[in-house]
């Protein structure tokens, strides 16, 4: 009837669910004074129930996995320690994944559920190390952590002929993931500088369906930040530091598609304490974009100055003055690859401007030893009214 609207089931949802997991398990601990030790394993069981009402479809899905964990810590000295993780878990699908119900609320890009998944099963593997020298201030951390996940759970796309896109999750072999980090602290005394240097590397794999065609997603990313500082009692402070990111995304189906970004990002910093109770602070940044694939490049400098006077007992209170992006570039820089697309994205943002604030720091009050000079505009941390 004219001026009557109906209800349409096949894209409407209305649905009730009941979610309970058991997990009864055990473990098994050793502790000596220099390391402690520990093993043991669960028996996930979990019963998902749910009812779509507008289709008459149930969903009644139970999963059962063993998980297995284990723990190791050893410590060589009080500042120097070992640490080895391995857990295991199981992910349940949702709800909504396992819904056949198309989400049109995007005409060109839909979604759709699969009633038939499986849970993913993960195996994480963590493992850190630290050392910290206290006589020499000279501290190392190295991360290595790694993933595998069997039966997972990814997507499906299919394209029409009138470039419509429909997304559904699928169960796919396996994907892993990896990274590991590493950095170290080198003091200079005689300079008053420190050095940090901290290279990582990343990587991943896993698998998706374009139009029913496997498609295999490698990606790998090196890089790094290196930092040098340089402090003169509590009136100058200099920072300088450099971080690089190569990423390189290799694809089965198409190796031609392979995309290779390098992005770079260069700092330095000033600041200046004078007459107790005045500093000064400049930062510039300098970010480097570039993608070897498309032949792109792009740079962006921004610059910032402020000018700060503390104020009250404990130079709890600051007055500042700021001047952002100087150099009036209103840029911004986004570089994304995925299983089947490149996005380059460019953001308009605030040109120059100048910002009058005003800083009250509570615990200077609250701690009197709290409002020592730290050489930084505003003091240590804590609570802050503005």
């Amino acid at each position: 009837d004219v001026g009557q609207t109906s209800l349409n089931t096949q894209l409407s949802n209305k649905y009730r669910s009941n979610y309970l997991y058991n997990r009864p398990g055990f473990n098994f601990r050793i502790n000596r004074d220099k390391y402690n030790f520990s093993v043991g394993a669960g028996l996930q069981e979990t019963h998902l129930n749910g009812y779509l009402i507008l289709q008459n479809f149930p969903i009644d899905r139970q999963f059962q996995m063993v998980q297995p964990a284990l723990h190791f810590n050893y410590d060589f000295t009080e500042f120097k320690r070992l640490r080895f993780d391995y857990t295991s878990n199981m992910q349940e699908p949702t709800v909504s994944q396992l819904q056949p119900i198309i989400n049109n609320s995007d005409p060109l890009n839909l979604t759709v559920g699969n009633p038939h998944l499986s849970p993913a099963y993960t195996h994480n593997i963590r493992s850190n190390f630290t050392f910290f020298d206290p006589s020499r201030f000279l501290n190392v951390f190295a991360l290595f952590t790694a993933n595998y996940t069997a039966n997972a759970i990814s997507n499906s796309q299919s394209v029409d002929k009138n470039l419509v896109r429909t997304t559904k999750p699928v169960n796919v072999k396996n994907s892993t993931s990896w990274s590991g980090n590493f950095s170290m602290g080198i003091p200079v005394k005689e300079w008053g500088s420190r050095f940090n240097i901290g290279p990582n590397y990343s990587g991943a794999t896993s698998a998706s369906l374009l139009n029913d065609i496997s498609n295999t997603v490698t990606q790998q990313t090196l890089g790094g930040t290196a930092r040098y500082n340089y402090t003169l009692g509590t009136v100058l402070i200099i920072d300088l530091s450099a971080n690089l990111s190569h990423q390189q995304t290799n694809y089965s189906f198409n190796p031609q598609q392979n995309q290779v970004y390098f992005n770079k990002t260069y700092t330095a910093e000033v600041n200046v304490n004078f007459l107790k109770n005045y500093s000064f602070n400049t930062e510039m940044d300098y970010f480097v974009y570039n993608s070897i694939t498309t032949n792109f490049h792009q740079t962006i400098p921004l610059w910032s100055m402020s000018f700060s006077r503390f104020v009250f007992n404990n130079k709890a209170g600051e007055l500042k003055i700021s001047g952002i992006n100087l150099l009036n570039y209103g840029v911004s820089i986004t570089q994304t690859a995925t299983s089947n697309y490149l996005q380059q994205q460019t953001n308009n943002n605030l040109g120059r401007y100048l910002m009058v604030s005003f800083t009250y720091a509570l615990n200077k009050q609250l701690n009197p030893m709290d409002g020592r000079d730290r050489g930084r505009m505003g003091g240590g941390r804590g609570m802050r009214m503005r």
